[in-house]
């Protein structure tokens, strides 16, 4: 967004912490355009990202909405202002979640855009994204694939590089349709091609999972034969992984995991290749594979020891306890735990003794030594960001201890809670289910199943099971 001399003011009083001056220095110019009867658009235009700047977002939405209360004039200097008040209008509404309203918004921006300044624009092209992903989210899937078809052209055409957030939404869009997706791609470079798998990771986190698995079968199947070097294959391997495992299929989750592994260690990329050790121990874990899990995690111990990556040696310690932990075994966890600090105190590395501290206070509370573990929490946040779960996590055990509760961790609710929720992920087939939400209100548990298909007999009877072992 172009910055006029007051939004620059502006700015810099909110930077200072005094959003009443910012908005009396937008107000102020918004004052005299409204009096030369000259810029009265675009005056609009920076008080409503000010005040959504201050999170007063309906007083912003009005304001968008007045910029384009009328279309511009033939001779209108600032007529770029009324497409641009109807594009953040619609951003801003996606942003909080308001889809039906943000996809009018960018739709009668991707007209009017279309209107003024060309159907075949830059600047339409550019909207195909937020408005594509607005429809996609509504279920309104062939309007998307239109003008995402549309935008590919126009933006691979001009080689502009957000080619690639258009392409991941467009193939999103053809998987959920049923039409073939990597047919017919642009040319792209090799930053093109990563910069396409990390848009598509991005949506891999918001979208239906099985609709997202596929899209990354053929994404890598596609970049294997154009690009197999490219830095980002093992990378969209893991993301595979995590989709595969998302719903319930371990073997496909294991076998994205050992292609990823395979991959970094043909290119001596051996610190990555022990992580995806790692994630696949975790992987068995969740899968009641204890010994292979085990397997794995002490073999990466062992390779990260053999490499002298302290950081890395810590947090497969720490890890390892955690498993330990998880499943009783104190004494093995307590000497784990112990190493974690040591090795990440001696790397010199400040977040990662700030974890190790954290898992340890976590074992140590949790076996009733509240002294030693308090000094650990306090430690710990003198060394963590404020926005890291360990923070959050040593925050919750101080809080519980200085009330008297019980700890989150020990909460009989949410052990059986999170046990019920492992044992019926064990009982429905792999990729039945997309998610397994469980609650507890009123006395009882709730349970939410966002499922892929309907059941047959048989798993709904082994599902009944789970929830009523008592017949």
């Amino acid at each position: 967004m172009e910055s006029s001399d007051s939004l620059s003011m502006a700015r810099q009083w909110l930077m200072a912490g005094q959003p009443d001056r910012a908005l009396a220095s937008v107000r102020r110019r918004l004052d005299e355009a409204v009096t030369l009867r000259r810029g009265e658009r675009s005056a609009r235009f920076e008080l409503a990202w000010v005040l959504a700047w201050t999170d007063r977002i309906e007083e912003a939405l009005a304001e968008f909405a007045r910029c384009h209360a009328s279309p511009p004039g033939p001779d209108e200097p600032d007529a770029s202002a009324y497409v641009r008040s109807l594009r953040d209008r619609g951003l801003l509404l996606a942003e909080h979640g308001r889809l039906g309203e943000a996809a009018d918004a960018l739709g009668k921006a991707w007209e009017e855009t279309g209107r003024i300044l060309g159907r075949d624009s830059l600047e339409q092209a550019l909207l195909a994204e937020p408005l594509g992903q607005a429809l996609l989210s509504l279920g309104q899937t062939e309007r998307a694939l239109e003008l995402l078809d549309k935008a590919v052209a126009i933006l691979a055409r001009q080689d502009h590089q957000r080619v690639t957030g258009a392409l991941a939404l467009r193939e999103e869009a053809r998987q959920v349709l049923g039409e073939p997706s990597f047919a017919d791609m642009p040319e792209l470079t090799d930053e093109g091609a990563t910069q396409l798998f990390r848009d598509l990771a991005k949506r891999a986190e918001e979208s239906d999972p099985v609709v997202m698995e596929r899209v990354f079968r053929e994404g890598i199947r596609w970049i294997e034969e154009v690009s197999p070097d490219n830095s980002e294959l093992p990378a969209a391997y893991g993301v595979l992984a995590g989709l595969s495992g998302s719903m319930g299929d371990t073997a496909a989750q294991v076998e994205a995991i050992n292609r990823a592994i395979e991959i970094y260690r043909a290119r001596r990329e051996d610190g990555f290749a022990i992580q995806a050790l790692q994630g696949r121990a975790l992987a068995l874990a969740e899968a009641g594979d204890d010994t292979n899990a085990e397997a794995d995690y002490r073999a990466a111990l062992d390779q990260a020891t053999r490499a002298g990556s302290l950081p890395l040696m810590s947090q497969l310690a720490r890890n390892l306890g955690r498993f330990h932990s998880d499943r009783g075994d104190d004494d093995k966890a307590h000497g784990l735990y112990k190493d974690a600090v040591d090795w990440a105190r001696e790397s010199s590395h400040p977040e990662m003794t700030g974890k190790a501290l954290v898992a340890f206070g976590m074992h140590l509370a949790h076996r009733g030594d509240r002294s030693a573990s308090k000094g650990m929490f306090a430690e710990a946040l003198g060394l963590l960001p404020p926005s890291d779960p360990h923070a959050a996590a040593a925050s919750g055990h101080l809080d519980a201890m200085r009330d008297g509760k019980t700890c989150v961790c020990l909460d009989p609710l949410q052990v059986m809670a999170r046990d019920l929720k492992k044992k019926i992920r064990g009982a429905l087939p792999p990729r039945t289910a997309r998610a397994i939400e469980i609650s507890f209100e009123g006395g009882q548990f709730h349970l939410q199943l966002d499922l892929v298909r309907e059941l047959n007999d048989s798993e709904q009877a082994a599902l009944n099971r789970v929830l009523n072992p008592d017949g």
